[in-house]
């Protein structure tokens, strides 16, 4: 009989294709089995941010590699021998390849900011990226490259291309680290490419790690989930004022407005110092996520009114149309657009950019949002607020001719130059401004944008709150100037910008009020007074007054409708009148004496 032979190598591999990953034979001699463990992970030790010299060392008990440059390291880069001390921010790279070997799946490669003499009351971000795909005169993204059109805003530049690449980034906070994660990084914004500090946004995608960063970014707000933020140079005024735009959005949450949280911080890329940039929300899916809990794919999200970010833009278009070529003065036309917008978020949205005197707008930053699951009305976020709280004595700037008209009006030379011929095909677009000419024919709607107007200007943005708002943001600025203007070689101009700022707080209310009246064509004002009995609070046009006496000057025939909020609707008595009904509507012409609502004590 033939005999089968079965080569000894076969026997081998058949045994040890029955073992689990990390075991091995015993080596007793027996048929038991022993589990041969993973190393544990090595650690970067550093002494503290602001000395002048910081001490590196990893707790390894097996080779590790590194590089100090950026670099990827590999089995040919410096083996770590014992502790090293560096006297400047570097990007350390560390690889391990018994690690690798243990762990194949893992990317082996670890990557630590390392910062000297760092001593920043701000937040730092830190982000590691190839270099070169960065910053590569030729083809590196943050660059000009050599395509570039030769005028601002030199289309076809290398950062006007729509590149991701991958990077790792940190935060840290008072020397503590925060959150590292690899993410994806693209170039962010708009004409601010064209400056030498870019805006950055910063995604979380599967392909590179997680696809949310779990980390509360801004402390007033409970979100702990983002899939993306930003790092904004603020924009165009990043060599004046480094923070203008993010003031006047915190001022727009006075009114109730959806924007973009801030946060200052100053950046790091591969270890080199990159000066202030301000954290930012992106308005994006995950923004009304958040904001709104609409998770169920019902957003439609559109921007400059031709841009369609999520969603569907056919309802917006079908209600647009309707506005613009139909007689909203005509009550039925009306009351078909209340069914489609929210007509207190819209009044509010147009106020404010018109209150802060935003030229950038509205040819161009708009974007508005609808979803069938919340409450299925249109509503505008307000963003990049540049060109707001201007100077040259922009506080008299009359929005209201400016929106008849824009480019007629700018090319009176009143407040502008018209020499950048492409600054107009960029911004000015009067047809954007048709759905205010067509709205402000509705009595009902002039009333309420005159009522919330005034009440705004009385309460929320009195000059005392907004110049509270600009010091205190400012303030945040002070101890990094300095190193800012040297890295980019500008000198700051933020302390007079803080003052054309608080000057135009002052300034603004009255010559709001004038142009108001003018384009309105309203009546005489008249000084009413509010007050309240007991433990209530009386809204005007839905805004709810928090301080009490109440005295401000409303116009003789704008009808006000004075209601009580639903939540004291049972502690509720009566008007001074002696009316129970929970609305009243008035016209100041009308009103001899102090309007009162009782509440029960």
């Amino acid at each position: 009989m033939k005999k089968t032979f079965i080569p000894f190598i076969l026997i081998i591999l058949s045994l040890f294709s029955c073992l689990e990953d990390n075991d091995i034979l015993s080596p007793n001699g027996n048929d038991t089995l022993a589990t041969f463990n993973k190393p544990a992970e090595y650690e970067v030790l550093t002494t503290t941010f602001n000395e002048a010299v910081t001490t590196v060392e990893i707790n390894a008990e097996y080779d590790i590699f590194y590089t100090l440059d950026g670099t990827t390291p590999d089995t040919n880069s410096r083996l770590y021998t014992g502790s090293f001390s560096v006297d400047t921010s570097i990007i350390l790279k560390t690889y391990s390849p018994i690690l690798q070997t243990y762990s194949p799946e893992e990317n082996p490669i670890k990557v630590n900011t390392i910062f000297v003499g760092e001593a920043t009351q701000l937040p730092i971000v830190s982000i590691s990226v190839d270099d070169s795909a960065m910053f590569d005169s030729t083809y590196g993204i943050y660059m000009m490259g050599p395509d570039a059109n030769p005028e601002k805003p030199y289309r076809n530049a290398n950062f006007w291309k729509d590149i991701e690449l991958p990077v790792e980034i940190e935060m840290y906070n008072a020397g503590e680290i925060q959150f590292k994660e690899k993410a994806g990084l693209k170039l962010f914004g708009s004409w601010s490419r064209t400056y030498p500090k870019k805006s950055l946004a910063i995604n979380f995608r599967s392909e590179y790690g997680s696809t949310k960063l779990n980390y509360k970014l801004f402390d007033h707000l409970s979100f702990t989930k983002y899939d993306a933020f930003v790092l904004r140079n603020n924009g165009q005024n990043f060599a004046s004022d480094v923070c203008k735009d993010g003031i006047i959005e915190n001022l727009s949450s006075r009114i109730g407005l959806h924007n973009r949280a801030f946060k200052p911080a100053i950046l790091y890329i591969n270890g080199k110092y990159w000066g202030i940039h301000n954290i930012r929300e992106k308005i994006d899916k995950d923004y009304f996520e958040n904001h709104f809990n609409i998770t169920d794919g019902t957003l439609n999200l559109i921007k400059d009114w031709d841009v369609l970010e999520e969603g569907s833009a056919a309802g917006f278009e079908s209600i647009k149309e309707f506005i613009e070529t139909n007689d909203m003065s005509i009550v039925e036309n009306y009351s078909t657009v209340e069914k489609s917008i929210d007509i207190e978020n819209y009044i509010d949205y147009l106020f404010f950019e018109m209150y802060v005197g935003n030229t950038d707008w509205p040819g161009n930053n708009k974007k508005v949002w609808q979803s069938d699951s919340y409450d299925e009305k249109w509503r505008w976020v307000i963003y990049d607020l540049d060109f707001g709280f201007a100077g040259n004595s922009r506080y008299s700037l009359d929005m209201f001719e400016y929106l008849q008209d824009s480019k007629a009006y700018i090319e009176s030379g009143s407040h502008y130059s018209n020499s950048n011929s492409m600054a107009y095909e960029y911004i000015l677009k009067p047809e954007y401004a048709d759905m205010y000419k067509s709205m402000i024919m509705n009595k009902d709607f002039r009333d309420k944008y005159v009522s919330r107007s005034i009440t705004y200007l009385n309460t929320e943005l009195v000059s005392d709150k907004i110049i509270t708002v600009i010091d205190s943001i400012v303030g945040l600025y002070d101890t990094e100037m300095e190193r800012e203007m040297q890295r980019w070689n500008y000198s700051s101009t933020l302390e007079k910008e803080a003052d054309i700022m608080r000057e135009f707080a002052e300034e603004r209310k009255s010559y709001f009020l004038k142009h108001m009246k003018e384009a309105f064509d309203l009546e005489d004002d008249v000084k009413i007074t509010f007050d309240i009995a007991g433990n209530g609070a009386i809204e005007i046009d839905k805004i709810k007054v928090k301080s009490y006496p109440y005295s401000a000057s409303y116009y003789e025939e704008s009808l006000l409708t004075l209601s009580i909020p639903e939540e004291l609707h049972e502690s509720f008595i009566s008007w001074e009148n002696n009316d129970t009904n929970r609305v009243r509507i008035i016209d100041p012409e009308d009103v001899n004496d102090v309007i009162v609502a009782k509440f029960a004590e």
